[in-house]
């Protein structure tokens, strides 16, 4: 009898094997033979020099790990046509036959790891069409690769290359793994390597990890990742990288043919700064907690940098050569956009009010390019202050991504520019000092001495006329009629530092015994805006009426007797010039 069973595909019946399910089930359970049965390995063991190991029994995989060997025959494998993986990892080998594996198409994965080779001989795999794997790594005394090692290998995807010897091989063979199309993995860490051709992966379009960490490089091709549009991971960790250009250059990581780029290690390299890392790379490791040159905390300036540029860096207070603007520049062109918020700092005794800033105060830098769009403008303010020049700190604070940091892994979200430094402006003063000059500032009240001259000097000689109004105002008790003033205007003509003519004040006398009077002398220049405010003297006129003094004595005397009279006299503070009369009354 014959049992049709629906939808069975496979069927494992026994002996851990699947067959296809084109099978009659009699009442009996009898099987019928597979449509199609899998291809056997024609062997079950091979001999080493006196030893038999188990191979390829019931299975398309001969492990021949951990046995010490130091050898192996050229025909190991030759029945074993149908293998598909084959251990010799962690064993003794210091060659292995050229035509070891000849014969084996369908050798998909090889693993040589930990021996003591010195060598790949040409050829090794050669025609291994269905090869997707090789582990070479451990073998410290590895240091040939010959030319075209792997060469044919178009359904490769994993090569491990991993602390070897192997400087000269991978330095000096810029096509080595040319026409490995399917590969996804290069590992090639510890190799002792000081550089690698720039040209080195072209053409592997599927490569996703690229591991080049623990070795000697302290610069990387600038076209060395160009292309590699399905790149995940970049591994450059422990090498001798300082962020430099020359070390790693502009848009290395940031190229827009990277689309994929999610991971980057530069860990345990003497970063002197942070390189541009592209907002989609998240957990990329710079530092290494362990290493006190690299503490968790260090926070590294980005190697690409911004510059204010300050055009020019001294303006004058006046209506000429009073403005400057401010621009910036990257060093390298950023993947980002980069903005620039720019703002005036005063310095000393400047202040904000010296100042004005156009409405704009934001710089732009577009993605690729190293120039900010338009300008922020500082414009000085024009007073009448005769000061010292005044200085100001132009700042700017830079924006184009964040970076936090978490346990020592920076975690980037962008460029995170550094801001860029400050920039000194200078604010000449353009305010000449014009002082008024007494030939006395003390006039008698009368005589030959009441009268005093006022000039007008300026400490630097101007392209313009200046024309001072003089004005004296009294200070209480003294009144306007304490003196006269021969007129109010002095000029300073053009290119010259000394007033033409004269202002006369003269003191009027009066027969008023009272204190000396004091006198404000203002001055005022109403036709130039380069004169600072001219500081007032002070003009004292010195009463010159005499205070006599009366002398009695004594000032007690009897009713009667000796002693009934006092004698009255007087004295003067200084002698006259002319008599004195003095009444007495009692």
């Amino acid at each position: 009898m014959t049992l049709a069973v629906p939808n069975l595909s496979w069927l494992n019946i026994c002996g851990g094997k699947w067959v296809p399910a084109a099978i009659l089930l009699s009442s009996a359970l009898a099987v019928a033979e597979p449509a199609e049965a899998q291809q056997p390995v024609t062997q079950s063991s091979v001999t080493i020099g006196t030893t038999t190991y188990s191979c390829g029994s019931e299975t398309n995989e001969c492990d021949l790990s951990n046995q010490s060997l130091t050898i192996v025959p050229a025909d190991l494998f030759t029945n074993l046509t149908g293998l598909e993986r084959i251990h010799l990892n962690n064993n003794k080998l210091t060659a292995v036959p050229a035509g070891l594996f000849d014969g084996l198409t369908n050798l998909e994965y090889i693993n040589l790891d930990k021996n003591n080779l010195t060598e790949v001989p040409a050829g090794l795999f050669s025609d291994l069409a269905s090869l997707q794997s090789i582990y070479l790594r451990d073998n410290p005394s590895l240091s040939v690769l010959p030319e075209n090692s792997f060469s044919g290998l178009t359904n490769l995807q994993e090569i491990y290359l991993n602390r070897n010897n192997l400087m000269e091989s991978i330095s000096s063979q810029p096509d080595l793994f040319d026409g490995l199309e399917a590969v996804l993995t290069i590992r090639i860490n510890d190799n002792k390597l000081s550089s690698v051709p720039g040209d080195l992966f072209d053409g592997l379009d599927n490569l996703e990890y690229i591991g080049l960490g623990t070795n000697n490089l302290a610069k990387i091709p600038a076209t060395l990742f160009d292309g590699l549009s399905n790149l995940e991971y970049i591994g450059l960790g422990s090498n001798k990288l300082d962020g430099s250009p020359e070390s790693l250059p502009p848009g290395l990581f940031t190229s827009s043919q990277l689309t994929s780029l999610r991971r980057i290690s530069l860990n345990l390299n003497p970063l002197e700064c942070r390189p541009e890392i592209p907002a989609a790379a998240h957990f990329t490791r710079l530092h290494n907690r362990t290493i006190s040159s690299f503490p968790k905390t260090a926070r590294l300036k980005p190697c690409n940098t911004i510059t204010l540029i300050l055009s020019p860096d001294t303006i004058n207070e006046g209506e000429d050569s009073n403005e400057a603007t401010v621009t910036a520049m990257l060093r390298e062109p950023s993947s980002q956009e980069i903005s620039l918020t720019v703002s005036v700092e005063p310095v000393g005794h400047a202040m904000a009010t010296d100042f004005t800033m156009s409405s704009n105060k934001v710089l732009s830098i577009a993605p690729g390019n190293t120039n900010s769009t338009g300008m922020v403008t500082i414009t000085a303010v024009n007073n009448t202050v005769d000061v010292e020049d005044k200085e100001f700190n132009v700042k700017g604070k830079a924006s184009g991504g964040a970076i936090t940091e978490n346990g020592g892994i920076i975690i980037t979200n962008g460029q995170g520019i550094a801001d860029p430094e400050d920039k000194l402006l200078t604010i000449t003063d353009d305010d000449s000092t014009l002082t008024m000059v007494f030939s006395a500032s003390a006039i008698n009240e009368s005589g030959s001495s009441n009268q005093t001259t006022v000039t007008a000097r300026l400490n630097d000689p101007l392209n313009e006329n200046i024309v001072l109004t003089v004005s004296v105002d009294p200070l209480g008790p003294a009144v306007e009629g304490d003196f006269t003033l021969s007129s109010n205007m002095l000029t300073i003509l053009a290119g010259e530092t000394i007033s033409t003519g004269t202002v006369t004040i003269t003191a009027v006398d009066n027969a008023l015994n009272e204190p000396n009077k004091m006198f404000t002398l203002q001055g005022r220049v109403d036709n130039s805006n380069h004169i600072a405010e001219i500081q007032p003297e002070i003009l004292t006129i010195i009463d010159d009426e005499l205070m006599p003094s009366l002398i009695l004595s004594p000032s007690t005397i009897n009713e009667s007797g000796s002693s009934n009279q006092a004698l009255i006299t007087a004295t003067l503070d200084n002698s006259s010039s002319e008599d004195i009369e003095l009444t007495v009354s009692v």
